[in-house]
């Protein structure tokens, strides 16, 4: 899915949920995470999704990690 740069981000959204809803994937919650953190401005939204992309991952691996560096990067702003 490619995000349109009209703005039109909710379709973008709907459709990552949804795959994320019938394969959960670290990519797919690390992906609306940079959206709602970069461009919708809603670090809530964006730690929430980096969150599920950590407990969807594999424990202790490269991706989970960064995760845990992007959820912290957001708490101390």
């Amino acid at each position: 899915m490619v995000v349109q740069r009209d703005g039109r981000y909710e379709e973008a959204v709907a459709e990552w949920i949804r795959s994320s809803e019938i394969e959960p994937n670290p990519g797919t919650f690390e992906a609306l995470g940079n959206l709602y953190s970069s461009r919708l401005n809603d670090p809530e939204k964006a730690k929430y999704y980096y969150t599920q992309g950590v407990f969807a991952g594999k424990p202790g691996s490269l991706r989970a990690e960064q995760l845990r560096w992007m959820i912290q990067d957001l708490e101390s702003r």
